[in-house]
């Protein structure tokens, strides 16, 4: 089972991932997680952007190519791990992954039009599900102050919009309590096991 935790900065994303790895660790015989893309490398390691939005976006044809990178990036990613990704014995949770730069364009550069970022959506290997993280800018500004108090509420205005167009997604209120989101992401798993 793969599932993949969006949301902006400050959302919750590596304590919500820690916690279900502490908790789920009895149920499947081994658990990886991955940051944005599904390879060997990004294995258990987490990209730090103190500053995500600090570099221009590329130009539209540069963008449009580096889309296109990140659709074969994919596309081998799934299939060289499509055993572990069927295995009911095996969780692969991964922190942020292609669906991001529809609602933070600017944290991977991109200049190009949106709807091609979408078009382009839809030959990414679909999750099992998606975990949307949302509390209001306010919180996310308390927790961390990587991005601008405009752009917190631009950023969980946007994963709250792509988490509802998403038709396999939970969006769970982060203003809760920790085991709160545990248990509700664990119940929306069990509903969702294959």
């Amino acid at each position: 089972m793969m599932i993949v935790l969006l949301g902006p900065d400050g959302s919750g994303k590596s304590s919500l991932i820690e916690e279900l790895c502490d908790v789920l660790k009895d149920d499947f015989q081994s658990i990886e997680t991955h940051h944005l893309r599904l390879s060997e490398r990004t294995q258990k390691t987490s990209k730090r952007a103190d500053s995500p939005h600090e570099k221009p976006p590329y130009s539209c044809w540069l963008s449009i190519v580096k889309l296109l990178y990140f659709l074969w990036i994919y596309q081998s990613g799934y299939w060289q791990n499509r055993a572990k990704i069927k295995s009911q014995n095996r969780l692969i949770i991964m922190d942020r992954y292609y669906h991001d730069l529809l609602a933070d364009p600017l944290r991977y550069r991109y200049g190009g039009p949106l709807w091609f970022a979408r078009v382009i959506g839809r030959w990414i290997p679909a999750p099992h599900c998606f975990i949307i993280l949302h509390a209001p800018a306010e919180v996310l500004q308390q927790r961390k102050q990587e991005v601008s108090a405009q752009e917190s509420h631009r950023q969980q205005q946007a994963y709250l919009d792509l988490g509802l167009e998403l038709n396999n997604a939970l969006i769970l209120d982060t203003t809760q309590s920790l085991e709160h989101s545990v248990r509700l992401t664990l119940d929306y798993l069990r509903e969702r096991l294959p």
